[in-house]
């Protein structure tokens, strides 16, 4: 990586460019390669994807609990917001946890958070982004433990 893959275009390279060659190559090779690199060490560290799943969902429970707003749930169930975060996080990051499968659990921790009916859309969108990106760091922890064992 930098010899035959270069970080950015070389400014020669983008204004000679006449006959519309590729301007940038290998440059989404070269960020995805380091990107591999520092989120699992090239599929050889266990320790870096956990660390940054649990990073992303410190940071998502920090985002779910700033999102919040104070009011009074409509039915008389105990509402504690912060723990409602952390089911969010939770439950974003890991949806293939046996209480995913409950919407009701669901429905009350976005009520608790956000009252009925008021879930801001950019909530839904960084939970589908958070289960992506934890979807990717549990594939990297795996293949790293498969690595580790060497399992073919």
């Amino acid at each position: 990586r930098g010899i035959q893959d270069k970080a950015l275009p070389h400014p020669i390279d983008y204004f000679n460019n006449n006959n519309n060659d590729v301007l940038w190559p290998g440059g989404v090779r070269y960020w995805l390669g380091y990107l591999y690199e520092y989120s699992s060490n090239f599929g050889r560290s266990v320790m870096l994807p956990l660390f940054w799943l649990l990073f992303f969902g410190l940071l998502f429970y920090g985002v779910y609990w700033g999102f919040s707003i104070d009011h009074k749930p409509q039915e008389p169930i105990s509402c504690n917001q912060s723990e409602a975060a952390v089911y969010l996080s939770v439950r974003s990051a890991l949806p293939f946890l046996p209480s995913a499968i409950y919407p009701e659990n669901l429905n009350r921790n976005y009520e608790c958070l956000y009252g009925t009916g008021n879930i801001p859309s950019v909530i839904v969108f960084l939970s589908i982004f958070q289960a992506i990106l934890s979807t990717i760091l549990i594939f990297l922890l795996l293949l790293a433990l498969r690595n580790y064992f060497r399992i073919k």
